[in-house]
C-alpha cells in the first residue's frame, strides 16, 4: 500500500483543509496593533466577536469557498 491510498483510506485532512476559524466564514485576520517588530497576524470571530487563533475551530464553523463566499 503507498502512502498515498493509505491516506485515502483513512479519509486524512492536513491542517490546512480541517475546519478551523482560518477558513472559517466568520474568521477574520486582522493584523494585531503592537510596536515594531512584533506586528503579527491575528484572528477575530466576527460572529462571536472575540479573539481566536487561526486552529481553534467551532461547532459554528462554515468553510469559506475558493474566492471568500460562504458554502
Amino acid at each position: 500500500m503507498t502512502i498515498a491510498s493509505a491516506k485515502l483510506v483513512m479519509d486524512y485532512k492536513p491542517a490546512n483543509t480541517r475546519p478551523a476559524c482560518r477558513n472559517c466564514f466568520h474568521g477574520d485576520e486582522q493584523i494585531a496593533e503592537r510596536m515594531p517588530p512584533y506586528n503579527t497576524k491575528t484572528w477575530r470571530c466576527k460572529k462571536g466577536g472575540f479573539g481566536t487563533t487561526a486552529m481553534a475551530v467551532c461547532n459554528q464553523h462554515q468553510p469559506v469557498a475558493k474566492g471568500g463566499a460562504q458554502q
